[in-house]
C-alpha cells in the first residue's frame, strides 16, 4: 500500500470533518418545518388548530397552489406558535397548512371554521399525497348564497376517509386585519356550540334593541334631545356589531358583499358620530369644558369624513382610520366624563363608568386587531362585553339625569312656591292699601261731586237724588216729609253794594246758620242755586217744619 503525503492526508481529514458538520447542521437549517399532523378523533369533537398551523407569507400574492406544494416552497413554511395567527393589516397574502389524519376505521365529516367573518377571500385547497383533490372558496366578498357552508363564519366541509391523511392549504387575502381563529369541529359539536353562541348573541342584540326602543319612547314622550342622540349612537353601534359578526351579510344584504365590506367603517362612523354628539350634549361640554367641546367638534368632523369616505376611498384606509378614531373617541369620552364629574356635574358619574367599560373593550379589541394582543375569548368578544355594559350604564345615566332634573324641578318649584306666597302676601297687602286709598279717593271724589264748592253744603245734584229717594221712602212708609226752599232777599243789592266777596261771605254765613239749626243726621241742607237753599226734613210734619224754619230765620 502506498502512503499519501501528509499534507494530502490532512486535507482529506479536514474535508471529512467539514462534511460531517454539514450533515449534522444543515438538516436543522434546510429541512422544512415538520408537519404536525392532527389526528382528528371524533370522540373529542373539536380542536383549536391555530398552534398546529404552518404559514408562508406571499408578499406579491403571486403564488399558486402548484407552487406552494413544491419542495422549494415547502421549505419556506414556518410553524405558528399562536392559538390565533394574527398579522394585522397587511397587503401580503398568507398561506396556511394544516395536516389532518383520520385514525378511525370509518369515514368522518368535519367542519373547518374561520371564526373571523371580515376576511375578504379564503381559498381552501385539499391535497392528498401531493395531489390537489379539491378547491373551495369563501369570504365576505363572495355573495352569501355562493358559500358552500351557509353560516356567518367562514366554514369548509371536510370529508376524511378511513385512515385518511389530508393536507389543507388556506390562502388568505384580505384588506381587513388578517387574523385566523381556526377551529375543527364535527357537525354535532358545531351545532351545539353555534346554538349557545346564537343564544348569547340574541341576548346581546336583545339588550341593544330593548334599550334603543326604550330610549326612543322616552324621547317621544319628553322630547329631551339627549335621548335622540343616544338612540342615534345605539342604532349605529348595533349595525356595526352586526357587520362585525357577519350577520348583516347573512340576513340584510346577502347579494351585496361589496356594500357589506363597506358597511363596517360606515357604521363605525355613524355610531361614533352619535357618541360624540351625545357626549357633548349630555355633559354640557360647551359650558362645562369648552376645550373638550372643541375637540369633540374635531372628532365629529373626522367621523363625518369616515362616513362619506367609506363610500369612495380604499377600505384599508377607512377601516384603520375608523378604528383609531373610535379608540380616540372612547378616550375622549372617558376624560370628558372625568373632567365634568370633578366639576360637580352629578350625572357624569355613570357616564364615566359606562365609557370606562367600552374603553376597555375597544382597547382590547383594537390591540388584538393590530396584532398587539393575542386573540382569545376576552379580546375576541371585548367589544360585545364592553358595549353591553356601556349601554346599560348609559341608560341608567339618562335615568339618573332625569331623576336629578326631577329633584331640581321639585326644589325649584318649592322655592318658587315659597317666594310666590311671600310675593302674593306682599302684593295683597300692597293691593289692600291701594284699594283703601282708592276707596278714600272715590269717597272724596263723590263728596266733591255732591258738595257746593263755596258754602260746603250739598249741591243741587245731590239734592235731586236725595229728594227722590226720601220721597219714595216716605211713600212706602206713609210718613211726612218736609221740603223747605229758602231764598235770600236783597242779595243782589249786597253784591252790588259790597262786592262779590261780601256776597260769598253772606252765603257761607247763611249756610252755616241752616246747618246749625238742623239737629238730626238725616236732615239735609243743599244750595239750590244762587242765593237759594233747600232743606229736606224726613219724618217731619208741618208743625215741626215751622219750628225749624223759625229757628233758621232767627
Amino acid at each position: 500500500m502506498k502512503y499519501l503525503p501528509e499534507h494530502i492526508v490532512g486535507t482529506l481529514q479536514s474535508m471529512f470533518w467539514l462534511r460531517l458538520l454539514l450533515v449534522l447542521v444543515l438538516p436543522g437549517i434546510w429541512t422544512p418545518a415538520c408537519a404536525d399532523i392532527l389526528s382528528a378523533d371524533p370522540r373529542v369533537g373539536q380542536y383549536m388548530v391555530g398552534s398546529r398551523l404552518q404559514y408562508l407569507e406571499d408578499v406579491n400574492s403571486k403564488l399558486a397552489i402548484r407552487d406552494v406544494v413544491s419542495p422549494y416552497w415547502q421549505n419556506k413554511f414556518r410553524p405558528n406558535h399562536r392559538d390565533v395567527p394574527n398579522f394585522g393589516f397587511t397587503q401580503s397574502s398568507y398561506w396556511f397548512k394544516l395536516s389532518l389524519s383520520n385514525p378511525a376505521s370509518t369515514p368522518e365529516a368535519w367542519i373547518l371554521e374561520a371564526r373571523y367573518p371580515m376576511l375578504d377571500r379564503v381559498d381552501a385547497y385539499l391535497v392528498r399525497k401531493g395531489v390537489v383533490v379539491g378547491h373551495k372558496v369563501n369570504g365576505d366578498l363572495l355573495p352569501f348564497n355562493q358559500r358552500e357552508f351557509k353560516h356567518r363564519h367562514l366554514g369548509f366541509k371536510l370529508d376524511l376517509a378511513a385512515y385518511d391523511q389530508l393536507d389543507v392549504y388556506l390562502r388568505v387575502k384580505t384588506e381587513s386585519s388578517l387574523q385566523l381563529p381556526l377551529q375543527l369541529l364535527t357537525p354535532e359539536h358545531f351545532l351545539e356550540r353555534d346554538q349557545a353562541e346564537l343564544y348569547l348573541l340574541g341576548l346581546y342584540y336583545g339588550v341593544l334593541l330593548a334599550m334603543l326602543a326604550y330610549n326612543l319612547l322616552i324621547y317621544s314622550a319628553i322630547r329631551d334631545i339627549n335621548y335622540l342622540h343616544y338612540v342615534h349612537y345605539l342604532a349605529g353601534y348595533a349595525m356595526f356589531q352586526l357587520s362585525l359578526n357577519g350577520l348583516t351579510l347573512q340576513y340584510l344584504w346577502p347579494q351585496h358583499p361589496a356594500w357589506g365590506n363597506t358597511a363596517t367603517p360606515f357604521f363605525i362612523g355613524v355610531a361614533f358620530l352619535g357618541a360624540v354628539t351625545f357626549a357633548r350634549s349630555f355633559l354640557h361640554l360647551k359650558t362645562q369644558a369648552p376645550l373638550l367641546d372643541s375637540i369633540g367638534k374635531l372628532l365629529w368632523g373626522v367621523f363625518l369624513f369616515v362616513i362619506v369616505g367609506s363610500l369612495w376611498l380604499p377600505y384599508p384606509l377607512m377601516i384603520q382610520l375608523a378604528t383609531m378614531a373610535a379608540l380616540a373617541t372612547a378616550v375622549y369620552a372617558f376624560f370628558s366624563g372625568l373632567v365634568v364629574w370633578r366639576g360637580q356635574l352629578r350625572q357624569a358619574r355613570y357616564f364615566l363608568l359606562a365609557w370606562s367599560a367600552l374603553l376597555i373593550g375597544i382597547m382590547l379589541y383594537s390591540l388584538k386587531t393590530f396584532n398587539l394582543l393575542p386573540s382569545m375569548f376576552i379580546t375576541e368578544y371585548s367589544l360585545q362585553i364592553g358595549s353591553a355594559l356601556e349601554v346599560l350604564l348609559l341608560s341608567f345615566a339618562l335615568a339618573h339625569r332625569m331623576k336629578i332634573l326631577q329633584l331640581d324641578y321639585t326644589r325649584i318649584q318649592e322655592e318658587a312656591k315659597g317666594q310666590l306666597e311671600q310675593r302674593v302676601s306682599q302684593r295683597t297687602a300692597e293691593l289692600d292699601e291701594a284699594l283703601k286709598k282708592l276707596s278714600d279717593a272715590n269717597s272724596k271724589l263723590r263728596s266733591l261731586n255732591f258738595t257746593d264748592g263755596l258754602t260746603g253744603v250739598r249741591n243741587r245734584r245731590y239734592f235731586d237724588q236725595k229728594l227722590r229717594k226720601e220721597w219714595e221712602r216716605a211713600q212706602r212708609g206713609g210718613y211726612f216729609i218736609t221740603v223747605m226752599l229758602i231764598d235770600l232777599d236783597f242779595f243782589k243789592k249786597i253784591n252790588d253794594t259790597y262786592g262779590h266777596q261780601a256776597g260769598d261771605m253772606c252765603l257761607k254765613s247763611v249756610s252755616l246758620a241752616i246747618k246749625t239749626a238742623l239737629k238730626r243726621p238725616c236732615d239735609i241742607v243743599a244750595r239750590y242755586g244762587g242765593e237759594e237753599f233747600v232743606v229736606i226734613l224726613p219724618l217731619t210734619d208741618e208743625a215741626g217744619a215751622l219750628h225749624i224754619a223759625e229757628s233758621i230765620r232767627q
